[in-house]
């Protein structure tokens, strides 16, 4: 696995071979990070799973492709393709939650 600096994690399930990980990343607990397809008993690997930079993992979520920067995934969220852009996802599948801007939506006193 190539880990960026700054990165930290615990206890995960991967394939060291097929995981990059990028700079201030934070992975808690039982996550699987690992792309895998099993199609009539045959297993294949398509493709590594990469998570970009200053993403955040709570625990035991499974990220497939991996991660855009800036992104945050809740606790047991299935993301099975990577997202265009960070954000907050929770959810099986993921779903993306926002937040607006601080200034949007306020009134003009």
């Amino acid at each position: 696995a190539t880990i960026g600096e700054g990165s930290s994690m615990s206890e995960q399930t991967v394939l060291p071979e097929l995981l990059e990980v990028g700079k201030n990343c934070f992975f808690a607990s039982g996550n699987t990070m690992l792309n895998v397809v099993v199609d009539q008993g045959r297993m294949r690997i398509p493709t590594k799973t990469v998570i970009s930079d200053n993403a955040f993992l709570g625990n035991e979520n499974h990220i497939a492709e991996g991660l855009a920067p800036d992104t945050f995934v809740g606790l047991r969220t299935w993301v099975p393709t990577m997202p265009s852009h960070g954000g907050s996802l929770f959810g099986n599948p993921a779903m993306k939650f926002g937040r607006p801007p601080a200034g949007e939506g306020a009134k003009d006193a």
